[in-house]
């Protein structure tokens, strides 16, 4: 039995896509009875074709689909089924290409989800004025409890693929502050982003290098004081021995000293707190 959603009331098409599917043989085998529970979305062929080429092609031309509906003559809308969508990033889509309140900010993952569906029918600027306030929110959320490193990822996968620059650049930086230790491609934090289908550059390596950099800034901002010329010439005044033995002291208890080349057990937003604190 499939779930109906009327997006539109009106609508000459039905989107079918499936909600769940057997994973493999063994849980075919659990349950013989298992069936595929499938979703359907009532939209206007109209409206997709007018925020999609890839379904104006579809739709209107001279496939198979396109040719079906025009010569459709029934009150029943045609049924075009795309098994391979996921249902919730095809729904919040339509959603938003009919001009139907979202209720909900949807989830980081679901965001992932929204920007496949956006890249495979070719919509992306439909999602930008949308896509910049759920990515404000979830930032603003974010600012106030931290998030595991995944929902970032989630994140800006969407803000690349939607091209919005600003938000991208806001979620990268989010991305460098709270990554523990340098980036690689074997980093366990962001390791969705290795060779990810979506991303056309080496973010991994990019993010690396700013943080090379600013890794040796840092150090270079630490080990200042140490260069300067201090005045021990009096023996009866050790202020500046003290303050300098002080100094480096603090940067022992903070892990600071001795220090590896990439600062690998530190996230860069410790680093930046412990220089505030010793300031």
């Amino acid at each position: 039995m499939a779930n109906r959603h009327e997006i539109d009331v009106d609508g000459d098409l039905v989107l079918t896509l499936s909600r769940m599917r057997l994973a493999d043989a063994d849980a075919e085998a659990e349950d013989e009875d298992e069936t595929l529970q499938n979703d359907e979305l009532r939209v206007s062929s109209k409206v997709l074709q007018l925020n999609s080429p890839v379904f104006k092609a579809m739709l209107g031309g001279k496939f198979k689909e396109g040719t079906e509906l025009a010569e459709k003559t029934g009150p029943e809308p045609y049924d075009l089924e795309l098994p391979d969508d996921d249902v919730e990033a095809m729904s919040i889509l339509c959603q938003i290409l009919h001009n139907v309140y979202v209720p909900e900010i949807p989830k980081p993952m679901s965001l992932e989800k929204l920007a496949y569906i956006c890249d495979k029918y070719e919509c992306i600027n439909a999602l930008k004025y949308c896509g910049i306030v759920w990515i404000r929110d979830w930032l603003q959320q974010f600012d106030d409890e931290v998030p595991p490193m995944s929902d970032f990822c989630h994140l800006l996968v969407f803000a690349y693929v939607i091209d919005l620059p600003v938000e991208f650049s806001e979620i990268s930086w989010r991305i460098f502050l709270y990554h523990e230790g340098p980036f690689s491609t074997a980093s366990e934090q962001v390791k969705m982003l290795v060779d990810h289908p979506l991303l056309h550059t080496d973010i991994i390596k990019c993010l690396e290098i700013k943080r090379h950099e600013s890794c040796n800034s840092f150090y270079k901002g630490v080990i200042c004081p140490m260069m300067w010329d201090w005045d021990t010439s009096d023996a009866a005044c050790s202020r500046a021995s003290k303050a300098l033995g002080y100094y480096v002291e603090t940067l022992h208890k903070s892990d600071l000293l001795p220090r590896d080349i990439d600062f690998s057990k530190h996230k860069f937003c410790n680093l930046l707190d412990t220089a505030n604190q010793r300031s």
